[in-house]
């Protein structure tokens, strides 16, 4: 005889395994639901903020994409400085500067090299000067020098127009004239300022092949003084004096390289960068 009960027990366990079947394909239909709807959510629900409209965004998001394309990820300049080194004797050095997306922070990169105070406060000063130049914000960037010389410090601001030059320089992604150096000083008002040894800086760029070196205003001529003893006797009395006595140079004769002073960050940027408007 057939085992009935047997198969009412196959009946219900197949009506479960459908069920439960069922219950899956509901559970994917409506998860799928979901995706779809976050999904559609996503790209157009939520595209307009309360009050625009899809089009008034889209323009947003163009503006911003033009803006992106604009500003530096990360922007390198790098060019040759002239310095004096603690044997008074000119040598160059390089500085490089880089600009980066950030929060504001100024980087000072060296190896193996004192930076004075003084230093190190010229180029702070060069990128606050550089930002202001150019418009943008500063709390926007990191900022980071590097600097390498042939000497054990690094004092005084007369690589303060370089600085300056090559940050705005970075900033606006615009080249740099490796034929041009500067030596001078930057003033908050965008003045360069006086340096030190024009004239043996102006040798050390002329021996590196630089084509022109910028100086301050005045700082073209210098005058050597040279002081000497003279004396004479009266009776049998000798009386002695110094004199002194000064001798007008010409750095551009002297180091056999073009010299021309400029009084603005503006002047030296037209000098220094080969793609500036003019």
């Amino acid at each position: 005889m057939p085992n009935t009960g047997a198969q009412s027990q196959e009946t219900a366990e197949s009506d479960n395994d459908t069920q439960i079947h069922r219950y899956v394909n509901y559970a994917l239909v409506a998860l799928l639901g979901i995706i779809l709807l976050t999904v559609a959510f996503l790209l157009g629900i939520n595209t307009a903020a309360p009050g625009q409209t899809p089009e008034v965004v889209q323009n947003v998001v163009e503006r911003e994409k033009v803006y992106l394309s604009n500003s530096p990820a990360i922007r390198v300049k790098n060019a040759d400085i002239p310095a004096v080194s603690s044997e008074q004797k000119g040598v160059l050095g390089s500085i490089t500067v880089s600009v980066e997306e950030g929060q504001g922070n100024i980087f000072l990169n060296i190896a193996n090299i004192l930076v004075k105070e003084d230093a190190a406060h010229s180029l702070r000063k060069a990128a606050e000067i550089a930002y202001n130049l150019t418009n943008v914000s500063m709390d926007s960037y990191d900022t980071s020098y590097f600097v390498t010389i042939n000497s054990p410090a690094i004092e005084g601001s007369s690589a303060g127009a370089m600085a300056t030059a090559l940050t705005y320089a970075a900033i606006t992604d615009q080249n740099v004239n490796k034929d041009v150096t500067i030596t001078g000083t930057i003033h908050y008002d965008g003045t360069i300022g006086p340096a030190s040894g024009v004239l043996e800086k102006a040798r050390a760029a002329a021996q590196a092949g630089k084509e022109m070196i910028l100086v301050p205003p005045h700082q073209a001529i210098e005058r050597n003084v040279t002081r000497s003893e003279a004396c004479r006797n009266y009776g049998d009395e000798e009386f002695c004096n110094e004199e002194v006595s000064s001798q007008r140079i010409s750095i551009e004769e002297q180091a056999d390289i073009r010299v021309k002073e400029v009084e603005t960050i503006r002047e030296v940027l037209d000098y220094l960068l080969t793609n500036r408007p003019q």
